[in-house]
């Protein structure tokens, strides 16, 4: 299919077009101003409606879309992300939000919906000993009896001070996470440790990576595709194959109209095929759509996303309904 070249408000790019994908629906949200604020869009543009409520949290991060729970603990299309150091999940169809608040001085990870679940992982601040432990966590989408799936002791050959800050992602059925450390006597941080174990605990092995790894090629957000990991670093869509130390590449044409300055979420459409990738250009927000099954595949579509009419909000999340 042929691109429809179109003009729109342009800021750092130059020019870019827009075909058919670009009219598909998507599902918006929004937190600001103390609520929560969820509706349908069609071309960057508002549709209907879908719920407003008191926001739980000040802060918001790594936002993802459960897009439909066979179990029908939540309705479809609600929504999870970290924030205030708790996990949060928002029933959009029940008007509720469920919360998930780890052990008092522990850190947590992002969650990550897969199967049915959502995934997380909990570690204690700092090493005792020479070893931190790490808990792998798993629940329903309403937090109501979290499953402690696996506990994993991480050796380390010197003190450290872990970063609040981690990365977690799957491929196929293994769970990685990443978090920098820091020198606990001079509080730089001087590397990243990476880990990953079984998604069922089905056998107890794990790979711990103590290397110099570029945390700036991570994802702010994984999600599980097969046997790739998928995720947002620097505005751009990468991509990873399998282990921790097989690296990200980019999963679109590093050119300008395939990124851009700050990503706030990402997302995959109902078959996998595509993602959406959608954040910050100067003071407008754009999304991108395209395929992820062949990395350095050229997009199918930049557009967008418009203000609400009535709150005159800007999503914060977008992701795709189909």
């Amino acid at each position: 299919m042929e691109p429809v070249e179109t003009t729109l408000p342009r800021r750092l790019v130059e020019a870019y077009s827009v075909e058919a994908a670009g009219l598909l629906p998507y599902f918006a949200f929004s937190w600001q101003s103390g609520s929560l604020q969820a509706w349908r869009t069609r071309n960057g543009d508002w549709v209907e409606d879908r719920s407003t409520l008191p926001a739980p949290t000040s802060s918001f991060a790594a936002p993802s879309l459960l897009r439909r729970d066979l179990s029908n603990t939540v309705g479809d299309a609600s929504l999870a992300w970290l924030g205030d150091e708790a996990l949060h999940c928002w029933d959009v169809e029940g008007e509720a939000v469920h919360t998930y608040s780890p052990p008092p001085g522990r850190q947590i990870s992002a969650p990550l919906w897969i199967s049915g679940y959502l995934h997380w992982v909990e570690n204690e601040p700092t090493s005792t000993d020479g070893v931190t432990q790490f808990f792998h966590w798993r629940s329903r989408a309403n937090f109501a009896t979290p499953i402690l799936v696996h506990t994993l002791a991480v050796p380390l050959v010197t003190p450290v001070e872990w970063d609040g800050g981690s990365s977690i992602s799957s491929a196929g059925t293994r769970l990685y996470l990443q978090k920098p450390w820091l020198d606990s006597v001079n509080m730089e941080e001087v590397g990243n440790h990476g880990t990953s174990w079984d998604l069922l605990a089905q056998d107890a092995l794990h790979q711990a990576l103590d290397a110099e790894l570029d945390l700036s090629a991570f994802p702010l957000l994984g999600l599980p595709l097969g046997s790739q990991s998928l995720g947002t670093s620097n505005g751009r869509l990468e991509s990873r194959n399998g282990t921790l130390a097989s690296g990200w590449q980019s999963a679109w044409p590093t050119t300008s109209p395939w990124e851009v300055q700050f990503s706030l979420s990402v997302g995959l459409d109902s078959n996998g095929r595509d993602a959406l990738l959608y954040g910050r250009q100067g003071s407008d927000r754009f999304a991108i759509r395209g395929p992820v099954t062949s990395p350095g595949s050229e997009p199918l579509a930049r557009f967008q996303a418009n203000p609400h009419p009535a709150s005159s909000r800007l999503p914060d999340a977008l992701f795709p309904e189909d």
